[in-house]
């Protein structure tokens, strides 16, 4: 093992012993920190090692519930010199996200989450707009910085601006490459709304998104006209940014 990585591995373990005994409340100010207090926590229970506790996304004018998440770090990465944390979803043996970190590289070996639809407002403000009602679904598996792809699925989308009408699924097909990523929007079961976009990010222009939305619906298509440019009936072009 080279000097740096033992340097990285007592490094850990020393804040292990740390981490061990901390109350899992000290997680709140770490998110907030971390998410440019768009996350927090409530009700914790147990330690920073292992706990769990309830998800807060702060979206616009309201407080979307991720869930109850239960973490757990494994002591065995420690001694490797990496950190490797488990997150459970909904219970102890729920949905699996795994990260590893280590000194120059991070990886998500295991990505399975829900999350409220409102919370796509957290990434894409502008999106408020149209009420979003549902679930999504995180999915990939062996993702890092240079490599990966993951999907974003909103299945059986509704909007409480139509609260009688499904929308249908939709999806958004992230690939990870060297230096940013490429995004594809679609709607592989469009009722009601259709999407149809694309988008990439890099480290030094950031996130450009545009997607073309289609929707008869009169309340959604009205809610539509506020957020793009129209390119035909029912039909408007958004330019999406992130916070």
């Amino acid at each position: 093992m080279s000097r740096r990585r033992w340097l990285f591995a007592g490094l850990a373990l020393y804040l292990a012993a740390l981490v061990f005994q901390a109350p899992a409340a000290l997680l709140s100010p770490l998110l907030g920190a971390l998410s440019s207090s768009r996350l927090d926590i409530a009700t914790p229970s147990g330690s920073l090692w292992r706990g769990s506790a309830e998800v807060l996304c702060k979206i616009p004018e309201a407080t979307a519930n991720c869930g109850r998440w239960y973490w757990r770090l494994e002591w065995r990465a420690l001694r490797q010199g990496r950190l490797e944390i488990e997150l459970h979803q909904f219970a102890e043996n729920g949905p699996l996200t795994r990260l590893l970190l280590s000194p120059g590289h991070k990886e998500i070996t295991e990505l399975d989450a829900t999350l409220p639809a409102s919370a796509l407002a957290l990434a894409f403000p502008k999106l408020a707009g149209l009420k979003p009602d549902g679930t999504l679904l995180l999915k990939g598996r062996d993702l890092s910085a240079k490599q990966g792809v993951f999907l974003l699925l909103w299945n059986d989308a509704s909007s409480s601006l139509v609260p009688s009408q499904g929308l249908g699924n939709h999806q958004v097909q992230v690939m990870l490459r060297s230096g940013g990523a490429d995004w594809v929007v679609s709607s592989p079961k469009g009722e009601g709304l259709r999407l149809d976009g694309q988008g990439s990010w890099t480290t030094d222009k950031g996130l450009t998104l545009d997607v073309l939305a289609e929707s008869t619906l009169p309340a959604l298509s009205a809610a539509l006209a506020n957020l793009g440019k129209k390119e035909g009936p029912g039909r408007y072009r958004l330019s999406l940014q992130p916070w």
